[in-house]
């Protein structure tokens, strides 16, 4: 009732903000409520980011005289920016958030994995220089945040880059996705995942018709599709103790997927992990995949099996005949799986003590 009383005392205060940034902060200026010209600012200095403006933006932030909403207005600022393609202005901007920058680090480089464009048809040497600026860009934007944050941010952001590259995009060159090391391993999760897409739509979505596309180097040229990423399945990662210290890769939505030396390797471990993002995908899918001789193959496998859902699959045959593997990370895995009981729909047998 007070508030609304305050209010009535500002008649500007209920009318709709503009979406020009000059024109709002000329409006912010003008209200008299502190808390209400506090939030106007943020808006403001958002909709600057959104127009590549850091400046104008970074000033209305410094102008805040509350430290929490003078936080808030840099995480927004620095996010839009990014968002918009200046991955340097807008994780410079995130460092200056205090208490929101790791949130704000993280919002910026995957709020919008598809808003960066390289295309694939530049070929894997472009490519390459691409992510070399990438990555130098972000370095120097993280230059005054601890070591270990910094490291952290920089996986996240080479990850993002093969996503960038291919996802969404319609158009698959798979050259650049032959590349090697960490950069490779990007370009393959996200060449995986667009092509995962494009079958899923033909209705032929598969592990082997992904490594056969990726090892022949046809080229697919099909629609774009925008914000293609909220379409699929995503989770939480989750790594056995046996694959703590193996080299892995960030992807959108919190999982990690391990990385093989091996290229024709790690192309089937990102396929498999594509085809888990193709909602429709059922645990039979990997259940092939799950007593393949590769470590990282088969714990893949096993650990997206068990995240599929299914009133129809033989969880209990399987979990038991899995159980008896020699492999203690495979077993992990479905001992693992047992003690969740998050998707099961009969009883499984015990963990072996």
């Amino acid at each position: 009732m007070i508030f609304l009383l305050v209010l009535s005392c500002s008649p500007n205060s209920l009318e709709p903000w503009s979406n020009d940034p000059e024109e709002l902060e000329n409006r912010c200026q003008q209200e008299k409520i502190p808390e209400l010209q506090i939030t106007c600012n943020v808006q403001a200095a958002a909709l600057y980011g959104m127009e590549d403006q850091e400046i104008k933006g970074m000033n209305l932030c410094l102008s805040i005289p509350d430290q929490l909403w003078k936080e808030e207005c840099h995480f927004r600022l620095g996010e839009e920016l990014s968002v918009g393609g200046n991955i340097e202005s807008g994780l410079r901007q995130c460092t200056l958030a205090g208490r929101f920058t790791q949130n704000c680090l993280t919002h910026a480089i995957w709020r919008d994995p598809q808003s960066t464009k390289f295309p694939s048809n530049m070929g894997a040497k472009k490519i390459h220089q691409a992510h070399y600026k990438w990555q130098s860009e972000v370095t120097t934007a993280l230059k005054l945040l601890p070591k270990h944050q910094r490291s952290m941010i920089l996986e996240d952001s080479n990850a993002r880059f093969g996503y960038s590259v291919y996802f969404g995009t319609g158009e698959l060159w798979a050259e650049p996705a032959h590349l090697g090391g960490q950069l490779g391993a990007a370009l393959r999760t996200g060449y995986a995942m667009e092509l995962a897409r494009l079958l899923q739509e033909d209705g032929v979505a598969s592990v082997e018709a992904i490594l056969q596309q990726w090892k022949s180097l046809d080229t697919v040229n099909r629609q774009p599709k925008e914000r293609a990423y909220q379409q699929g399945r995503y989770y939480q990662a989750i790594l056995s103790p046996y694959e703590k210290d193996l080299p892995k890769i960030n992807l959108y939505g919190g999982g990690k997927r391990l990385i093989s030396t091996k290229d024709s390797e790690d192309m089937t471990i990102a396929a498999l992990e594509a085809i888990f993002w193709v909602e429709k995908t059922g645990p039979e899918i990997f259940l092939p995949w799950t007593t393949h001789l590769s470590d990282p193959i088969r714990w893949t496998a096993v650990k997206l099996m068990r995240m599929c859902e299914s009133a129809t699959f033989p969880w209990a045959e399987t979990f038991e005949a899995l159980l008896e593997h020699g492999d203690p990370g495979t077993r992990w895995h479905i001992e693992d799986a047992i003690k969740r009981r998050t998707h099961l729909k009969k009883p499984l047998p015990k963990p072996k003590e």
